[in-house]
C-alpha cells in the first residue's frame, strides 16, 4: 500500500483514500499507518457519542497521526453544534 501511495503522491498533491465504515470491518485500520490524516465522516444523528469514543480509540490505537471530523446531514437550521479544534505541534 505505502508503494502506491507513494506513486501516487510523486503526480498528486493531495491522495484521498476512501474506506468501509470504521465500526463495521478492519479495513479501514489497515489504512491508517499509510495516512497523513484521517477524515471521519459522520451522519448528524445517526452516531452515538459511545460510538464516536470508540473510533477515536480505534484510531489512536492504529497510531493516527491527525483525526478530523466532518459532521454530514446537518440542517442549516439546526444551530446546536458548535466549532471546536484541536491541534497539536509536530516537534
Amino acid at each position: 500500500m505505502r508503494t502506491c501511495l507513494d506513486e501516487l503522491l510523486e503526480h498528486y498533491d493531495v491522495a484521498l483514500l476512501d474506506s468501509p465504515s470504521l465500526l463495521a470491518v478492519v479495513d479501514a485500520l489497515a489504512l491508517v499507518p499509510v495516512a497523513d490524516r484521517v477524515l471521519l465522516v459522520v451522519r448528524r444523528a445517526q452516531a452515538s457519542a459511545e460510538a464516536l469514543w470508540t473510533a477515536r480509540e480505534q484510531l489512536l490505537a492504529a497510531r493516527a497521526r491527525a483525526i478530523s471530523v466532518v459532521l454530514n446531514r446537518a440542517a442549516p437550521e439546526d444551530r446546536s453544534y458548535t466549532y471546536y479544534t484541536q491541534a497539536s505541534s509536530t516537534a
